[in-house]
């Protein structure tokens, strides 16, 4: 067979690998927000949790990324197998969530100790998918051509935001025909299925193993000042955590601004979140093309600059200077913070590939993933505690100032391309 045969073969095998990943990028999203919206509402309607009690377990999938996106960053590099990763995380979750509804049954989950090990699945549920996150980022890039690794980003951008909108959705259908916890089966059901997508996923094309191992240590200090040695990637990083720090702030305040300040009916708020998830589609849709005819920087401060225009809105509402049509702002405000946040998070993200050694390139994304999704639970911790103690209208300020924060990083991104 000629070379130029055995390239289009590889080829064709690439793209079909790539949309059996996408499918499990569909399915996964989908089990992971059916599965996070289930859990406070067991919490809540049969154990009795607070609102404390129900933020901590929303945040514990969270701080997995914060504890664990490095270590196994590096694990990815040591052993060079992605697609066993995507497939030990979704199983996993697949069993997690398998076991809640057995001990359902069992009359294990009540009270104080059902409340624990609502945590304890939660945390597993987290482990699990930066296990999963890991092995994705990993495996793209050996999926597709470097132009189109942006694109394909892109798209699983799409796929994920398209999911996290289905998940509550089907939700709340299942619901409508079972009490809470036999969703749990439904949620292993999501998971089972992107697990088999595994199968066609070459493995010809997956198993890429770095010619020379290295210590962990060695991984874990090349891999996090290399994050940091590239000029684009490390003011995309360093926007990205702002930005990821600002989504969280908006999501803990606005929705008490909303349902407390404003008095605005829980049925008709959860038309907002719609908006901003639609929004969100759009923007991880158009990202790539925006990126390709604006260049990065152009599309970075743009979208960031929406991003602070969405914060200044709410921050108008609570100061008085916007006195009618709350509701209208606040869903403007999702609406911008969907799109926005989308583009900034597909822009951007084909950098590490391009310019990081395959050698590292697990502990880099890994060490990204530390401080991109590990500062959401702490913003949602902090900005929680300003407006409890300090008041919604100081909390708001802050979400602002931090908006501006994160539009400066872009400010210094090269003009043209990303290289």
């Amino acid at each position: 067979m000629s070379g130029m045969a055995l390239r289009d073969v590889h080829a064709n095998t690439s793209q079909k690998s790539l949309k059996w990943l996408n499918l499990a990028t569909l399915l996964e999203s989908t089990g992971d927000s059916f599965s996070r919206s289930l859990l406070p509402i067991i919490a809540v309607s049969f154990l009795g949790a607070g609102a404390g009690t129900v933020g901590v377990i929303n945040s514990l999938g969270l701080f997995a990324f914060l504890g664990l996106s490095l270590p196994i960053g590096v694990f990815a590099d040591k052993f060079g197998k992605p697609k066993r990763l995507i497939s030990v995380g979704t199983l996993a979750r697949a069993i997690t969530t398998l076991c809640g509804f057995i001990l359902w049954l069992s009359g294990i989950l009540q009270g104080t100790s059902g409340i624990t090990v609502l945590m304890i699945l939660a945390l597993c549920t987290g482990v699990a998918d930066v296990l999963f996150t890991a092995g994705q980022s990993l495996l793209i890039p050996q999926l597709v051509q470097e132009e189109e690794i942006r694109p394909a980003y892109g798209k699983i951008q799409t796929l994920s935001q398209i999911g996290s909108s289905i998940g509550p959705l089907t939700l709340s259908v299942v619901l409508s025909f079972v009490i809470a916890p036999f969703a749990w089966v439904f949620s292993s059901f999501l998971y089972l299925s992107s697990f088999l997508t595994r199968y066609g996923i070459s493995a010809q094309v997956e198993e890429v193993v770095p010619k020379e191992r290295k210590s962990p240590f060695h991984h874990l200090i090349h891999g996090s000042k290399t994050l940091f040695s590239h000029r684009d990637l490390a003011f995309v990083t360093v926007s990205n955590t702002l930005i990821n720090a600002g989504t969280m702030a908006a999501n803990t305040l606005v929705p008490v601004i909303a349902l407390s300040h404003f008095s605005i009916p829980p049925s008709t708020y959860a038309f907002a979140a719609v908006l901003g998830s639609g929004a969100g589609i759009l923007g991880a849709l158009c990202a790539s093309k925006l990126t390709d005819r604006l260049g990065l920087r152009a599309t970075r401060v743009i979208a960031a600059n929406l991003l602070v225009l969405g914060a200044l809105l709410i921050f108008l509402l609570m100061t008085g200077t916007i006195d009618s049509l709350p509701f209208v702002w606040i869903c403007v405000q999702y609406m911008l913070n969907g799109a926005s946040a989308a583009i900034v998070m597909v822009s951007g993200s084909d950098i590490a590939p391009k310019v990081v050694n395959s050698e590292i390139l697990g502990t880099v994304l890994g060490a990204s993933r530390t401080m991109l999704l590990g500062v959401m639970p702490l913003s949602a911790i902090l900005f929680g505690a300003l407006g409890s103690t300090l008041g919604a209208g100081f909390a708001t300020a802050c979400w602002l100032g931090l908006t501006v924060l994160a539009v400066i990083p872009n400010l210094f991104l090269k003009k043209s391309s990303i290289l």
